[in-house]
């Protein structure tokens, strides 16, 4: 139970806002004029969806200048979309307006970090920490931050605080195995990424500092293995209440697909397929949108529509091997099995590794099509 509570109290962003709310070094007066909204300088050069989306929400921040919401929402939109930072200057401008907006404060140190101004960030995490010492993300990026620069024992705090804020989180043992692995204790580094493990078995970054503590323990063969497993990790932080907020702001391509193949994930295929007929319309030969937008009507029983997409997506880049991957199935699903099987084999030479590929392939030749 407590550690439920605990999970909760930096997940919800209200409580921590209701512990900064008198304390934080903020503030704006009913008289003072509230920061002014300003469009980005790249905003011409952007896809046209990127523009309609930041467009909306530069109209209602303006007009709406005391509106704390409205000015974080258009923050998010632009940190979306990789437009650093204006995103930085408009998270500050929402903390100015609203001292309450504790997680505007979280987002323009991200903002100031992505830019590279790792002073900021790292003094405005300081502060955020101080002040709200249950949320445990600005904890965990507090000390990937303060790693990077060396500052070991502030790193150490920061990622224990972290794993007590979210013990049911690997990240803040993952920071502390780092931590242990430059002051070269390997023993207490193994045991930290155990545990990360044992909390998240598949989390690649837990097995490549793993693997670095058994190779400093003189276990080489459990360090290739593990190492192994963790050579393609990217850093990952803590989620806070507003990621998945920010997700569906990113209006681009990629972003668009990977937020309808969350929704699909979840479940939620009609949504799916809204976020894809939507992108289309601004992305009409984006190969990575067709083909989603295709399984999402094989998804729903209309392959037809799907062939159709598959088949355009197949003219604008004929070595995708999804694609054909793609085309196989739905022509199994049609009953074409020689077309199945001819696309199958394509998407065999140019992804020989593709379980995906080999499962297709087992169930068309045991149809007896060879």
């Amino acid at each position: 139970m407590k550690a439920t509570r605990r999970v909760i109290q930096w997940a919800a962003p209200a409580i921590a806002i209701a512990i900064a709310a008198v304390t934080l070094w903020f503030t704006f007066s009913s008289a003072e004029k509230p920061p002014p909204v300003t469009r980005p300088a790249e905003f011409d050069r952007l896809q046209p969806q990127v523009q309609e989306h930041l467009r909306t929400h530069l109209v209602r921040a303006a007009a709406n200048p005391t509106d704390a919401d409205a000015r974080a929402t258009l923050g998010l939109a632009l940190a979306a979309n990789e437009l650093w930072t204006d995103a930085r200057d408009t998270f500050a401008a929402a903390a100015r307006i609203d001292p309450d907006q504790t997680l505007s404060l979280y987002y323009e140190a991200m903002a100031a970090e992505k830019i590279g101004d790792h002073d900021a960030a790292l003094s405005l995490l300081r502060h955020l920490t101080e002040r709200v010492p249950s949320f445990a993300p600005a904890h965990h990026r507090r000390g990937e931050l303060a790693l990077e620069r060396g500052a070991l024992d502030e790193a150490s705090r920061a990622f224990d605080l972290a794993r007590q804020w979210a013990p049911k989180q690997p990240a803040g043992y993952v920071g502390l195995a780092d931590v242990s692995l430059r002051r070269r204790d390997h023993e207490k580094a193994r045991g930290f990424a155990e545990k990360a493990l044992r909390l998240a078995p598949k989390y690649p970054r837990a097995h490549y500092v793993l693997g670095l503590a058994y190779r400093g323990l003189g276990r080489e063969a459990d360090a290739r293995k593990e190492l192994a497993l963790g050579t393609s990790y990217t850093r990952k932080y803590l989620p806070d209440p507003w990621k998945e907020r920010m997700m569906q702001h990113d209006k681009s391509a990629p972003g668009q697909v990977m937020l309808a193949m969350s929704h699909a994930r979840a479940g939620k295929q009609e949504q799916a397929r809204h976020v894809l007929e939507s992108a289309l319309r601004y992305h009409p030969e984006d190969v990575a949108v067709l083909n989603n937008l295709g399984v999402a009507y094989l998804s729903q029983r209309n392959p037809r529509k799907a062939l159709e997409l598959f088949k355009k997506a197949e003219k604008l880049e004929p070595g995708r091997a999804d694609v054909h991957l793609s085309l196989g199935t739905v022509y199994e699903v049609l009953g074409n099995l020689q077309s199945a099987l001819r696309h199958t084999h394509r998407a065999k030479q140019l992804s020989p590794h593709d379980r995906r590929v080999d499962n297709l392939l087992r169930r068309l030749r045991g149809g007896g099509n060879q």
